[in-house]
């Protein structure tokens, strides 16, 4: 099952890298004015910190807004495209490393995958003061379960 698993992965992925490379293509004249270089480092570490448990869409929100990267309004998607293929790629390794119920790995799959479809179509909407206090509720809540986590509340 791991095998499997593995490989409709590696098929997402390089599907996703085509469907990115493809709006690249067809968008590279109306991209911010960002440093690829900063950005790159923010996903590094963000992924980085990911890997360890901790979490990437905090730092990399907090990093984006210290770098003034993304304007706040674009945060959530930017989140959730710049995430996609480093999540796979870990995915991947994890899968061969670490034993997981295949449908606990499926319905977080889906789960991620609604989450980013139907959620980005409803943020795209927001007003860049609506998106700061939704982001800011969330980090709060999930503040609130890592502290509940480790205080062994929960």
């Amino acid at each position: 099952m791991t095998l499997t698993i593995w490989i409709v992965l590696v098929c997402l992925g390089v599907w996703l890298s085509f469907i990115l490379w493809r709006d690249y293509q067809k968008h590279k004249n109306q991209l911010e004015d960002n440093s690829w270089t900063k950005t790159g480092l923010i996903g590094f570490v963000a992924n980085f910190f990911d890997t360890l448990g901790i979490g990437s869409f905090a730092i990399e929100t907090a990093l984006l807004k210290f770098t003034k990267q993304s304007p706040d309004r674009l945060i959530p998607g930017t989140l959730n495209v710049a995430n996609a293929i480093p999540t796979i790629v870990q995915a991947i390794i994890f899968v061969q490393i670490v034993q997981v119920e295949p449908l606990t790995l499926l319905l977080m799959l889906v789960s991620s995958a609604l989450g980013a479809l139907l959620g980005a179509g409803v943020v795209a909407k927001f007003s860049e003061r609506k998106v700061r206090l939704t982001m800011g509720i969330a980090l709060f809540i999930t503040c609130g379960f890592m502290i509940a986590s480790n205080l062994k509340w929960i």
